[in-house]
């Protein structure tokens, strides 16, 4: 019999079997459309106001409408939404079967939900001004809320590494890349920024490109651990068996000739079987009694 095979989509649609990054193509697709739209229009508006110093009607206007580093444009408000979104599905996500929630994904849903009202309201810079006044800054600590957000992230990255690390190798890859990128973003490239703002760059083309690095980085970071989510909420729902790793199919084995037990032309037990057989001593055979039990009394073969 040939081996049966699974058809060439079948793993494809199995929850699991794709990459994170790739379980949700189409929302994820429309999402970075989004984004590169973005970075096109804060890039044409920077050339034409920092590079050629073009001056039309509205321009300082549309620059801060369309600008990627500033809190109260559009790409704030799109950053805003998706971590919003992030925060509804982390909740939804905690939730286990028992009804009970997992508490560390329901507080990273909170952490979430604040990040999305302080990256439409700009909570953070308004920490620029108390922390130096307490602390000399400069260089890369020009931003000063950094200092407050340096120590914090090491204590979340402490308390989340058991949780990354029970999730299935291909989501806690992803999740930790998505961090990576997240927080290089947020507080790299920021630090970078507030080195060439306190250089006298702030409306240097250096700066701009810093900046637009960070935001970026940002929504790249946000798209993939939403795709990310979404992936580990099917895994989850279609159960244990979705996490097994995909094998191939075992050729088919043929089974061994079955020597038959009767001679047929006497109906006797057939000399190959006798010779197999290694507890009863056929006549004419050289095996010998192996075990302990008394031997069964075996009527002699008739003669041809």
């Amino acid at each position: 019999m040939s081996s049966v095979r699974s058809g060439p989509d079948d793993t494809a649609h199995r929850p699991g079997a794709r990459s994170p990054l790739l379980s949700e193509p189409r929302t994820s697709g429309a999402l970075l459309l989004v984004v590169a739209a973005l970075l096109v229009a804060h890039s044409v508006l920077v050339v034409v106001r920092f590079g050629l110093g073009v001056d039309f009607p509205g321009r300082d206007s549309l620059f801060r409408l369309v600008r990627l580093s500033g809190e109260y444009g559009l790409a704030g408000w799109f950053s805003g939404v998706l971590l919003l979104v992030v925060a509804q599905r982390l909740w939804r996500l905690s939730r286990r079967p028992d009804g009970r929630r997992d508490r560390r994904e329901a507080v990273l849903a909170g952490v979430f939900l604040y990040l999305s009202f302080d990256e439409s309201m700009g909570v953070h810079e308004q920490l620029v001004d108390p922390v130096a006044a307490l602390v000399p800054v400069g260089g890369l600590l020009t931003f000063a809320w950094v200092l407050v957000a340096l120590p914090l992230l090491v204590v979340l990255a402490a308390v989340y590494l058991p949780w990354l690390r029970s999730l299935p190798s291909p989501a806690g890859a992803c999740v930790l890349l998505a961090a990576v990128a997240y927080v290089g973003g947020a507080v790299g490239m920021e630090m970078v920024g507030g080195a060439v703002f306190d250089a006298g760059g702030a409306q240097s083309l250096t700066y701009f490109a810093a900046s637009t690095l960070e935001e970026v980085l940002e929504l790249l970071a946000v798209v993939a651990f939403l795709a990310t989510l979404h992936w580990l909420e099917e895994v989850r729902a279609a159960g244990p068996q979705a996490r097994a790793t995909d094998r191939p199919a075992a050729p088919p084995t043929s089974a061994a000739p079955v020597t038959s037990a009767r001679s047929s032309t006497t109906g006797s037990p057939s000399p190959a079987w006798r010779e197999e057989n290694t507890s009863l001593p056929w006549p004419g055979s050289s095996k010998r009694w192996t075990t302990s039990r008394a031997p069964r009394s075996v009527p002699p073969t008739s003669p041809a």
